[in-house]
């Protein structure tokens, strides 16, 4: 009868956990009746303290890095999930745009709000308003042009007084300036004629621009 093989030796514990379990035990053997770490009575407890300590900070390195993958895959979840809600929302947002502007074409321009059980739709208006391009140079550029009438002056600098340059405005908008520098989505981006100048062939403010809109009047959909 063939002898029994050997039976095969369990795999020792990874080194990485003997050193857990050393450290671990270590640190209770550090702590008194209360539960509290004792003053170390010699260099070979100060030791031992010190090694519970990098114990402990090792372990919190651990607890973070575990957390810091859980909130990873949290937020990765949130975003797909936020992601498809926006999407599925748009396409619903962009029906009932639809809807409330063929209503309002159909009233002649009259009906603006509708109020549903469920909330309530609008188109409200849109008006065109100034762009400075930058704070500290457009002023300077207007100065220059000595449209002094279209700045606040300040003790020590200028800016630029929005209320006179939409007025200068009113006569009406330049040609498009480029859709690409559209610094808002829904509006295109014009040159302001020099007050006194004929839109089409005249002077341009430097500096400043017209923001109009592309649609008179902007739709909300407030759920409630």
């Amino acid at each position: 009868m063939a002898a029994d093989a050997p039976k095969a030796e369990p795999d020792p514990l990874p080194s990485r956990q003997l050193d857990d379990e050393l450290d671990q035990f270590l640190a209770d053997d550090m702590l008194d009746d209360a539960g509290e770490y004792r003053s170390p009575g010699g260099e070979a407890q100060a030791d031992q303290l010190l090694g519970v300590l990098r114990f402990l900070s090792r372990r919190a390195s651990e607890i973070q890095a575990t957390a810091d993958g859980r909130v990873e895959g949290i937020r990765k979840w949130q975003a797909e999930r936020i992601k498809t809600i926006d999407a599925e929302r748009s396409r619903i947002e962009h029906l009932l745009e639809g809807w409330a502007r063929a209503q309002h074409e159909a009233s002649g321009g009259k009906t603006v709000t509708w109020k549903l059980p469920s909330g309530e739709l609008r188109l409200r208006p849109v008006q065109s308003k100034v762009h400075v391009l930058d704070d500290k140079e457009s002023p300077e550029l207007l100065r220059q042009a000595g449209l002094i009438g279209l700045l606040t002056e300040h003790p020590a600098t200028y800016t630029v007084a929005k209320r006179e340059v939409a007025e200068a405005a009113k006569r009406g908008a330049g040609p498009v300036v480029s859709d690409v520098l559209t610094p808002e989505p829904g509006y295109s981006v014009h040159y302001i004629p020099v007050p006194g100048t004929v839109p089409e062939d005249g002077e341009y403010l430097p500096g400043v621009s017209l923001l109009v809109p592309v649609v008179d009047r902007k739709f909300t959909a407030a759920p409630k």
